[in-house]
C-alpha cells in the first residue's frame, strides 16, 4: 500500500523510499556473491511485529491503529529527512545474507515514543538501515532491535564503496 509519494507499507513494514546510484551490481563477501537490490528504502518500523509486541490478541486492529497514527504523525513531523552512513554491516539469518548501510531518520524516535505512550509500552527502537545487497531470490532481513542487529550482523569494510556518496533523493 502506498501511503504517500515517499512512504510505502508492505509485508508489515513502513518504508521510506530512496534512490541510491552508482554502486556495483554485486559484491563478494565471505565467498558469497550478493546482488544489488532493485529498489531501495529505509525501513522505518515493522508495524506487524510492533503490534504483536503490544498485544498479540488484538494485533490486527493495533496494526491498523499504528498505520493511522503514522499517517497523522508525518503531517506534523515528516520522516523524510535522513542520512545514510558508510557504516556497512553483513547481516546473516537462516539462509539469508544481506549487506546494509546504517541510517538516521530525523523524528523517528518521536514516533516510537508516541506509539509507546499510546499503548503504555516501551517499544524497542528498530535500527534504521537500507539494504543494499542480498542473495539472489532471498528476501531481506528485518531488524527489530539493537540486540538483533548485534546478534545477526557484523561490521564490514567494503573497498568498492569507499568513495560512495549517497544521493539523498526520493523516488
Amino acid at each position: 500500500m502506498i501511503i504517500s509519494e515517499v512512504y510505502n507499507y508492505k509485508n508489515g513494514y513502513v518504508f521510506l523510499m530512496i534512490n541510491i546510484y552508482g554502486i556495483p551490481e554485486s559484491i563478494n563477501i565471505d565467498g558469497l556473491k550478493l546482488i544489488l537490490k532493485s529498489e531501495f528504502h529505509i525501513t522505518l518500523i515493522n508495524v506487524e511485529a510492533t503490534s504483536k509486541f503490544i498485544n498479540i490478541e488484538n494485533a490486527k486492529s493495533i496494526e491498523t491503529e499504528i498505520l493511522e497514527e503514522f499517517k497523522k504523525f508525518i503531517i506534523e513531523k515528516p520522516l523524510d529527512q535522513y542520512s545514510l552512513f558508510k557504516k556497512f554491516r553483513f547481516v546473516s539469518r537462516d539462509n539469508r545474507k544481506t549487506i546494509i548501510a546504517m541510517a538516521n531518520v530525523s523524528n523517528l524516535i518521536d514516533f516510537f515514543d508516541l506509539i509507546g505512550n499510546k499503548y503504555n509500552k516501551t517499544i524497542p527502537y528498530q535500527p534504521t538501515h537500507a539494504t543494499l545487497y542480498g542473495l539472489l531470490g532471498k528476501r531481506s532481513i528485518g531488524l527489530l532491535s539493537n540486540q538483533e542487529l548485534k546478534r545477526d550482523s557484523k561490521k564490514i569494510v567494503i573497498s568498492e564503496l569507499e568513495d560512495l556518496k549517497f544521493n539523498r533523493h526520493h523516488k
